[in-house]
């Protein structure tokens, strides 16, 4: 035997037979078999495995490895569909969950076979997903979008089981047949699947459990998506440590966080100053003083900065809103815009201060104003906010440092300079700039110039409409950066004539730039 694996030595070596080599060699022969085993491995495990077939063929595999078969209906032209296929559907978790469980296949709803099973499953909007047993029956349904996994692990479960299954809890509440609470439970869920929101099967369900119950991870769907000024919420937030137990502090903080933004928001919006909103104010101001959050970024909304203080003062702004206290509400709103943050439901404070204010109150609101329409507000509502402000009898001079900004954007991106002149009173701008405000066209504007909007009645409009002698609004001045005029063109009209007059404009400057550069 020694002397085989001798000469296998001097085979690998070319008859130097020198043993560190060999080994060397073999190392690297075992490293690279365990790297392409590794690889493999990590290939199988990573989200659902999607199987290349019709659905009436995975019906078919279905039935003989006595498995059902989850379907994606999904679009070619569907955005959260193509969302959830590189994010769900490629958590591990989700994919050794289903890959054990069925035979996964997509099905586009605009093919043969996605027409002939979107009438069959009544299927109206997708992205759509089912559990079908293997004779076409289905378990489950779930209208997409915005799911967690654990969510969707849920789901699918429920499927598994026949008596949680959607043709048997239908049954139940078609014969009209006494459910227990866990055919309420199922029952919920599938009506939550399917975006059928009832909350008199929630409510009936809550009432049905004991407390201790309540709380339980089992029955989180009923509390998890009721934020703000509901009884499901209150309940969460008397019961904090018995559902961080249960369900997760990370979770639950965020939880709490989103419903005292909803309750603050919506306070805010319809000053509701009884007693009980008082309450309210106070207990928000006092649990956030009191108690640390745990939460993350990717819990909260994205007009949230993720800071408990922020929450603090946002609760503090309201409780001097509802109290009427001007200075304190100053006081907030300059931490919020010294911080980068506002909500435009901060609004209806600063417009208080602006109708009862006095005149050193009215000043600094007037500073804090130029904060906002300059840094933290986007074109439109640079615009919408300098009217509301003109409005209060605060108007905000901004224009030069408006034009100073959009000229170096120009600059920067090469483009003309668009100059909107209106009068924020007359129909016909009012109609204009409604058009030019509709999403899709704010994109195409964008696209082509660097618009500014103008009020020709303010001081800021006088000069520029006698430098540039208009007369006639809506008027539209495109010129370079340098502020040389290249097209002009007034009066209101159509979106097309718009384009039509943006194109013409952009092709001259063009050609104004290609004759600069040429002498």
């Amino acid at each position: 035997m020694g002397s085989r694996f001798y000469r296998s030595c001097c085979k690998l070596t070319n008859g130097r037979g020198c043993l560190c080599i060999v080994i060397s060699k073999i190392m690297k022969r075992i490293y690279l078999l365990v790297v392409c085993i590794c690889t493999c491995m990590v290939a199988f495990s990573q989200g659902i495995r999607f199987e290349n077939i019709s659905v009436a063929e995975a019906l078919k595999k279905a039935k003989k490895e006595k498995k059902l078969v989850f379907v994606d209906m999904s679009a070619s032209w569907c955005v959260p569909c193509k969302m959830i296929a590189s994010t769900l559907f490629m958590e591990q978790e989700v994919g050794e969950y289903f890959n054990a469980r069925f035979v996964n296949v997509k099905c586009d709803i605009d093919t043969k076979e996605g027409k002939i099973l979107k009438k069959k499953y009544e299927i109206h909007k997708v992205p759509t997903f089912l559990i079908l047993q293997p004779d076409g029956e289905i378990r489950q349904f779930m209208l997409g979008g915005s799911r967690q996994k654990d969510e969707f692990i849920e789901w699918a479960s429920r499927g598994l089981k026949k008596e949680s299954s959607l043709p048997y809890v239908e049954e139940l509440v078609k014969r009209g047949r006494k459910m227990s609470k866990q055919n309420l439970s199922d029952y919920f869920v599938i009506l939550e699947a399917r975006r059928d929101f009832s909350d008199s099967v929630r409510y009936r369900l809550f009432r049905m459990l004991s407390k201790k119950e309540r709380c339980q991870a089992k029955y989180w769907n009923l509390f998890r998506d009721q934020f703000g000024d509901t009884r499901y919420f209150y309940f969460v937030e008397k019961n904090i440590d018995a559902f961080r137990e249960n369900v997760g502090r990370e979770k639950i903080d965020a939880y709490l966080f989103k419903g005292y933004d909803k309750i603050i928001r919506g306070f805010m919006y319809n000053k509701v100053g009884d007693a009980r909103s008082m309450e309210i104010a106070n207990k928000i101001c006092t649990r956030l003083s009191n108690i640390t959050l745990n939460y993350t970024e990717d819990d909260l909304d994205k007009n949230q900065d993720g800071s408990q203080r922020m929450l603090l003062v946002r609760a503090k702004l309201l409780k001097s809103y509802l109290n009427e206290d001007k200075q304190e509400m100053i006081q907030n709103l300059r931490v919020l815009t010294q911080s980068g943050l506002w909500w435009n439901t901060e609004w209806f404070p600063i417009a208080y201060i602006g109708e009862h204010g006095t005149r050193e109150e009215q000043g600094a609101l007037r500073d804090l104003g130029k904060v906002i329409i300059m840094d933290l507000c986007n074109r439109k509502e640079q615009w919408v906010f300098s009217q509301k402000f003109k409005e209060l009898g605060i108007p905000i001079s901004c224009f030069d440092a408006l034009l100073k900004q959009a000229k170096a954007e120009a600059a920067k991106q090469t483009k003309p300079l668009l100059l909107e002149i209106v009068l924020p009173s007359d129909a016909s701008c009012k109609e204009m700039s409604r058009l030019v405000d509709l999403p899709g066209m704010v994109e195409k504007v964008d696209a082509l110039c660097v618009p500014v909007r103008v009020d020709a009645s303010g001081l800021d409009g006088l000069p520029l409409r006698l430098r540039l002698g208009i007369s006639t609004y809506p008027a539209y001045v495109l010129m370079t950066p340098g502020e040389e005029v290249i097209h002009q063109w007034t009066g209101g009209g159509t979106q097309e004539h718009f384009l039509d007059q943006l194109h013409e404009g952009v092709e001259k400057t063009t050609t104004y730039r290609y004759l600069n550069q040429k002498n």
